[in-house]
């Protein structure tokens, strides 16, 4: 397979603002026979868990975690919602297995939420190991709603792919890194999935999530694209 077949779509989260437009964008990148796409968190997810990181530092744990259980139920209903509206058969399966990993995301974060509490500290180690959760989430219920479309996808964490330095908020990415690890990218349309995976975030020095600053999303793409000399990039939304 020649890679200037490949395409890598950057899709802006904050653009799927409900199930038809998480629709379109499955439906956008079912055009594309050989391609990547990379995803930001959905509709206003990141401000959502910026309230959040807020909250629980302020004390107020309960209603943090109620802010957890609206993330988790806006997530669940956009892909109920376009599932419902495209009939399969295995529909049911794919609402299932999202519904747990939706599950194992929220209880994540609350967890997580629970040591920034402890700490009674807002600061951007805390802020990088939280938001990427949008992302993550995002990647992956929009893997698990395009296998409907008969898109045979595969969600990729991107720390496997993006290692970055320890400037939390702002991190650089280890360009040489990057380019040694896309390869699994190329191995699995090679087997015929298209790789899914969160944009902005990486995996910083000393192990944790570490936001890539400015325009997380859009470099995400871009370095995978030179990777990959792949033919070009999409950016959506």
């Amino acid at each position: 397979m020649s890679n200037e077949e490949i395409h890598v779509l950057s899709f802006e989260g904050p653009t799927v603002l409900d199930a038809q437009s998480l629709t379109q964008a499955i439906e956008y990148l079912s055009e594309y026979p050989k391609a990547i796409a990379v995803l930001s968190a959905f509709s206003n997810t990141h401000d959502k868990l910026l309230a959040i990181i807020d909250t629980a530092v302020s004390g107020k744990m309960d209603a943090a975690h109620s802010m957890c259980d609206e993330i988790y139920d806006l997530h669940y209903t956009l892909i109920r919602e376009a599932l419902d509206h495209h009939p399969n058969p295995k529909n049911t399966l794919i609402l299932e297995t999202t519904d747990k990993k939706l599950d194992d995301y929220s209880l994540r974060l609350k967890k997580l939420l629970s040591y920034a509490q402890q700490a009674k500290n807002k600061q951007d180690r805390w802020i990088d190991s939280i938001l990427p959760i949008g992302d993550q989430i995002a990647a992956y219920v929009f893997s698990q709603a395009a296998l409907s479309w008969g898109i045979l996808t595969q969600y990729v964490e991107a720390t496997k792919l993006i290692k970055t330095d320890n400037n939390y908020g702002q991190a650089i990415p280890n360009t040489m890194s990057v380019y040694q690890q896309c390869g699994s990218l190329e191995t699995l349309i090679e087997n015929g999935f298209t790789p899914i995976l969160g944009g902005g975030y990486g995996k910083s020095q000393e192990g944790s999530l570490s936001r890539i600053g400015p325009d997380g999303l859009d470099m995400t793409a871009r370095l995978i694209a030179g990777a990959l000399e792949a033919k070009s990039i999409e950016f959506t939304g």
